[in-house]
């Protein structure tokens, strides 16, 4: 799933999507509004989501999107690398936090990445943040009613 403003992201990694099987397209959103509910139905394993996006609190909506999927994993995107946006997003409990300069192809591996259960970090926010998260969590195997395996939806890493 991608919660970003930016349409034409969206569209890009929903095609890289469409190219592997490995992986399932679970939605997107280009607003909260609602992104609790349309996470609570789909249960998707990895959400990607813009750090910036106007008229919203996206820290906030973390923390909603846990409550609403606890086992969802998030994966901050960004086009302005602020090292107190990075810090927050680590402490509201994301996975990574990657920037929409990255060519699309990194942040598709981000993705997986973050599905297999590593935190992920850019190097251009590796670069501009100075505390670095762990190389990985010990989290359980997100649950769900799929079998599907590193998607976007649900599944196992």
């Amino acid at each position: 799933m991608c919660i970003d403003d930016n349409e034409l992201l969206i569209d890009c990694l929903r095609r890289l999507c469409a190219q592997h099987a490995w992986i399932e397209w679970a939605g997107a959103a280009t607003s909260d509004r609602g992104v609790v509910d349309l996470v609570r139905a789909r249960r998707p394993h990895v959400i990607l989501l813009d750090v910036d996006m106007p008229g919203i609190d996206t820290f906030a909506l973390v923390a909603s999107i846990f409550a609403a999927a606890p086992d969802a994993r998030v994966l901050m995107l960004s086009g302005h690398l602020k090292p107190v946006d990075i810090e927050r997003a680590f402490d509201s409990g994301v996975w990574g936090y990657m920037c929409k300069s990255d060519d699309p192809w990194l942040i598709f591996d981000g993705v997986r990445r973050v599905a297999r259960g590593e935190v992920v970090l850019s190097d251009d926010a590796r670069a501009v943040h100075t505390h670095h998260p762990p190389r990985s969590r010990a989290a359980p195997p997100p649950t769900g009613p799929s079998t599907r395996s590193n998607d976007f939806s649900t599944g196992n890493a």
